[in-house]
C-alpha cells in the first residue's frame, strides 16, 4: 500500500503545487488511523466520534478532518494487482472532482495528511485525514549519551517557537523519555 499512498501524496502535492501553496506531508500514526477509519466505514457510516477514538488509540494529535472517497468493484472483473492501485486511484481521483474536497486539500493552512485504504469484495475505501500542525518531526532517536536527537522542521514559523518538548511513550504517556527545555537557572 506504500507505493498507492505515495501516488496519492504524489497527486496531493502536484495539485497544491499548481495552485501555489505548499506541500503537505504525512505520518505514520495518522496512516494507521485512516487505515483503521477506513475498514470501520466498509460497515458503518461516518462518525466523528468513532474518528476521534480511532485517532486517540493510535496517538494521532490534533483534530483531523476526514475526506473519504469509494468506488464500486466491477462484478465481473477480477483484479490481478492484489494493492489495488487503479481501484483506490479511481476513488482518490473522484474525490477530486468535487469542489468542496478540493478545498480542503489545497488549503494553504493544511499541513499534514494520513491516507488509508480498505477493501470489500464490493468496493474500496480511502480515507484521507488532512490537519493543520506546527512541526514536521523527520527523526527521532535517543543518542549514545543518553540525549534525544529530534530533527525536523517548524512548518508554521510565524505561530509556533519551540520553548520546551516532553517525549513519552506511544503505549504510556505518561512515561517520559525525555525532557527538553531551556537550561535552568541555578537558584
Amino acid at each position: 500500500m506504500r507505493k498507492v499512498r505515495r501516488e496519492v501524496l504524489k497527486t496531493i502535492n502536484d495539485y497544491r503545487k499548481h495552485a501555489g501553496v505548499p506541500a503537505i506531508y504525512t505520518d505514520i500514526f495518522t496512516n494507521h488511523a485512516a487505515n483503521e477509519y477506513a475498514k470501520f466505514l466498509l460497515d458503518e457510516e461516518p462518525d466523528e466520534d468513532s474518528l476521534k477514538k480511532i485517532c486517540e488509540i493510535h496517538r494521532v494529535v490534533g483534530e483531523q478532518d476526514s475526506v473519504v472517497g469509494f468506488s464500486y468493484l466491477d462484478d465481473d472483473r477480477t483484479s490481478t494487482d492484489p494493492t489495488k492501485m487503479a481501484e483506490f486511484m479511481d476513488a482518490h481521483g473522484l474525490l477530486l472532482e468535487m469542489s468542496e474536497t478540493m478545498n480542503k486539500l489545497l488549503a494553504k493552512e493544511v499541513t499534514h495528511i494520513g491516507i488509508g485504504f480498505a477493501a470489500s469484495p464490493q468496493m474500496v475505501k480511502i480515507v484521507e485525514l488532512i490537519s493543520t500542525r506546527s512541526l514536521l518531526i523527520n527523526r527521532l532517536n535517543q543518542e549514545e549519551d543518553g540525549s534525544i536527537l529530534v530533527e525536523g522542521v517548524v512548518l508554521l514559523p510565524e505561530k509556533t517557537g519551540i520553548y520546551a518538548a516532553r517525549i513519552c511513550s506511544s503505549t504510556n504517556a505518561k512515561k517520559d523519555f525525555g525532557l527538553i527545555g531551556p537550561p535552568r537557572n541555578p537558584v
